[in-house]
């Protein structure tokens, strides 16, 4: 937890963290949809689902820790569900907005795309914070936000293309399956590669499938349309 003391008052940065990190995701929404007439409602659903993932992170607690919390209410305030209660927030919200942009009759591609510029926005915010606050691994954290921002930037400045969407989360595995390697605590697994890793490079590989078949498919139609 990242705290820092203004005369009697304790500050909990990892809340303002987060909650930056969402606001840039919203921010990227509203930059991809410059010129949609749902741009309005679509940033306000964003800013719904920041603020729902930060009751659940901090709520989360109360799931994993009953005990705790019942015992002492006022670690809800000071604590969270940590890694956990991450995850579950990110669920929660995530599907919150997935839901939102169904019902705004947007496609799954579209209602993907979102959430993957949310996705980059937290990111890139987060990794930042890491490589100023944190001690350690600040080259890794530095360069996470770094690939993280310029794939936020091509997902919110740049226009939508086919396989765009797959592109950039084929980058984002193989980012991430890299610079794994910079873990001081990585535990190697299977050729040096840690499960985290494997994980991440199976991912990359479906990713990979995905866009070859649509660059397939993008040809076989451009091929369809001369001949016609």
């Amino acid at each position: 937890m990242y705290t820092q003391q203004v005369g009697s008052f304790v500050l909990n940065l990892e809340i303002a963290v987060y909650l930056i990190a969402g606001l840039a995701g919203v921010l990227g929404i509203r930059l991809r949809m410059r010129r949609h007439p749902e741009k309005a409602r679509m940033s306000a659903y964003a800013g719904n689902a920041v603020l729902l993932w930060l009751l659940v992170w901090k709520g989360s607690l109360l799931l994993f820790h009953p005990v705790d919390v019942i015992s002492n209410p006022w670690s809800l305030v000071y604590f969270s569900g940590g890694a956990n209660g991450i995850w579950l927030a990110t669920v929660v919200s995530a599907s919150y907005l997935i839901y939102r942009s169904m019902k705004t009759e947007f496609d799954v591609k579209a209602a993907g795309s979102l959430l993957t510029v949310m996705i980059l926005g937290w990111t890139a915010i987060y990794y930042s914070a890491q490589a100023i606050l944190l001690d350690d691994s600040v080259v890794r954290h530095s360069l996470m936000a770094i690939g993280a921002a310029a794939l936020y930037m091509v997902m919110a400045i740049g226009s939508p293309a086919d396989g765009q969407l797959s592109t950039v989360w084929l980058w984002l595995g193989l980012g991430k399956a890299a610079l794994a390697f910079m873990e001081p605590d990585r535990e190697p697994l299977i050729l040096e590669f840690s499960a985290e890793q494997l994980a991440w490079l199976l991912f990359a590989g479906a990713m990979l499938v995905v866009v070859t078949r649509s660059e397939r498919g993008k040809r076989f139609r451009e091929r369809a349309g001369g001949k016609a």
